[in-house]
């Protein structure tokens, strides 16, 4: 898919992100980007491997390594992007990129929250991920899994929303701007998400995270 960019943005995915290359490649996208964050497992080296291309982020943090992407690196009219973690399926990608080229949409957010979905969590990060897809409602008026790490968008709906969050926020802010950006259509599309694989750990912080997607909404 010669119009396509994955972007996988990682930091010490050295478990998974071989697999999730070869998935992608599998699903028939020869352009996988993965944004590094100064990993020291050697998570570059095993994308390369399995045939991505890889940069390293000159800042810190997943939103920044997404807008330095955009910026310095993808010249694809579609971008679809997944966490490296093995708990999205890349086959996934093209009920996401689907809506966009059909052009129903031009952002596609990957809905996890499905019931079906609950036992790839911990119980507390289940609802916490609700708590904040409510609080979402209540400030915006839609219901939408703002924290789900797989996204499409188009390369005009990308330059039109101006995203500048830097860290854990980048979902939430993308999520508010296509809401407040003139032009932008949103899909929302049900995706499965399975559980971290064993030796996968989340770098995610709540001391740090919480308070920057807070700031998003």
């Amino acid at each position: 898919m010669s119009d396509t960019t994955a972007l996988l943005p990682t930091l010490n995915e050295a478990v998974t992100v071989a697999d999730v290359v070869d998935g992608l490649r599998d699903e028939g996208f020869d352009d996988v980007l993965v944004m590094d964050g100064g990993s020291t497992d050697g998570t570059p080296q095993l994308a390369r491997d399995a045939g991505a291309h890889v940069e390293v982020q000159t800042g810190a943090g997943k939103g920044q390594a997404v807008r330095e992407a955009m910026r310095d690196h993808i010249d694809a009219e579609y971008v679809v992007m997944l966490d490296a973690d093995g708990t999205y399926d890349p086959a996934d990608a093209h009920r996401l990129l689907n809506p966009l080229r059909a052009g129903e949409a031009n952002h596609a957010i990957g809905e996890r929250l499905d019931a079906s979905n609950a036992s790839a969590w911990p119980p507390h990060r289940y609802l916490g991920n609700l708590a904040f897809e409510a609080m979402f409602e209540f400030r915006r008026g839609e219901r939408w899994d703002i924290l789900s790490g797989y996204r499409a968008w188009t390369q005009d709906a990308w330059d039109a929303m101006g995203v500048d969050a830097d860290g854990w926020g980048i979902e939430t802010a993308l999520a508010r701007e296509a809401l407040e950006t003139s032009g932008v259509e949103t899909a929302v599309v049900p995706v499965s998400y399975a559980p971290r694989p064993d030796g996968s750990e989340s770098k995610l912080s709540p001391l740090v995270a919480v308070p920057e997607i807070l700031s998003e909404m």
